[in-house]
């Protein structure tokens, strides 16, 4: 029997199941969340997991660094906030993984 191919959507949703399961916050749950709706669409719509390689994530992490600015959604007018530097400090030791 052949074995199913998960989608990238499909490990998101496992690994936010986990986690609850594990009982990390609502919170973190919910940073997990924000990060992975990033990468989402800058991938193909719901690819294999082993079809995303490394150097899509590296061009991934480069466009957060180079790119990325995120906007308030709420209803008071926020500036633009930009990766933190403990972000930015993180991006090569994903890389790296």
């Amino acid at each position: 029997m052949a074995s199913k191919q998960l989608t990238l959507s499909q490990c998101i949703e496992g690994m936010l199941f986990y986690k609850r399961a594990s009982g990390k916050s609502p919170r973190t749950i919910a940073d997990y969340r924000n990060g992975f709706t990033k990468l989402q669409p800058f991938l193909a719509d719901h690819p294999p997991l082993a079809s995303i390689t490394r150097d899509q994530l590296i061009a991934f992490f480069a466009c957060l660094h180079d790119d990325h600015v995120s906007e308030s959604g709420g209803p008071i007018p926020c500036p633009p906030i930009y990766l933190s530097a403990k972000t930015i400090r993180n991006i090569p030791s994903i890389r790296q993984n």
